[in-house]
């Protein structure tokens, strides 16, 4: 991805809400994964505002989030999907018995010679 925006200082793991890691989290690709673990840091202190913008592919990518549906900076669309994985839930499913509960016992004996 041809970016001006400045990689973070650190990778970006985000391992509150991806404990398993964003490659294992089945929200995103493999190149997503690498320029969010590049640039995430980044990215995230720009929207937070701890971090100023200092070139213009910074500030298109500030303006590019205000706005709700302009999707033509790529970074920004990523970023958009970050947020909704963060923010959605996921469910898993498991296989039961219905509510029945099904005693199982094992009984093991020593046999002496």
């Amino acid at each position: 991805m041809d970016t001006q925006i400045r990689p973070g200082c650190r990778p970006f793991y985000d391992d509150i809400n991806f404990s398993r890691g964003l490659a294992r989290s089945g929200f995103f690709n493999k190149r997503e994964v690498d320029t969010l673990h590049r640039y995430g840091a980044t990215l995230q202190a720009l929207v937070a505002g701890t971090l100023l913008p200092i070139n213009d592919d910074e500030v298109d990518f500030i303006k590019a989030l205000q706005q709700p549906l302009a999707n033509l900076h790529a970074m920004a669309g990523l970023w958009r999907k970050y947020q909704a994985a963060v923010s959605s839930t996921r469910r898993a499913y498991t296989v039961s018995t219905g509510g029945k509960r099904i005693e199982l016992s094992y009984r093991y004996e020593v046999e002496t010679v």
